[in-house]
């Protein structure tokens, strides 16, 4: 009789770690993947949707929007992956010590943050450029809030630049407070 209690009690709990395997491994497999697309803000809320409303830009101005924003997305891609191909490279080089090599790495690194940075000013300029004068006062009014929400945080203040591309070289967070 023991030996059938300790049977049943085997029988459920090998059942339940079945189960909860089956519950881990398609969390684990429905998860989305660190390396894709954020997804949307809740409402549609984010900087493109921001500046129409903000500007009340009309549907001819909006199609040419949205024509800029395909080609500044472009090329930040294009920036960011020269970029980390160029992280690639420093920090496969640890080992040689070079502080030369390092150096010139570093800079061209920092080339394309600087070029990061110039492509997004030419784009506010070109979307500066679609607006009527009445719409320039209201992009100038909200310049700092868009800068925020490009930066992906409402809190973070407009001069502190967001998190890097996902380039698998992410430093850790900061500490609390900081």
């Amino acid at each position: 009789m023991n030996s059938n209690r300790t049977f049943y009690i085997l029988l459920v709990t090998v059942v339940l770690l079945v189960i909860c395997n089956i519950g881990l491994m398609f969390t684990i497999w429905h998860k989305p993947h660190p390396d894709g697309p954020p997804p949307p803000p809740p409402g549609g809320h984010g900087p493109r949707n921001f500046v129409i409303e903000h500007l009340n830009l009309n549907n001819d101005q909006i199609s040419k929007y949205d024509q800029l924003i395909k080609e500044h997305q472009q090329s930040m891609t294009d920036l960011r992956q020269s970029a980390a191909g160029l992280r690639a490279v420093l920090f496969a080089a640890l080992e040689r010590q070079d502080t030369h090599f390092t150096d010139s790495v570093a800079s061209l690194i920092a080339g394309k943050q600087k070029e990061i940075e110039l492509v997004t000013y030419a784009h506010f300029g070109q979307l500066r450029a679609l607006c009527t004068d009445s719409q320039k006062k209201g992009l100038d009014n909200i310049m700092s809030d868009v800068i925020k929400k490009m930066n992906g945080s409402p809190n973070r203040p407009a001069d502190r630049p967001g998190p890097p591309p996902g380039d698998g070289h992410e430093a850790p967070p900061p500490p609390p407070g900081n």
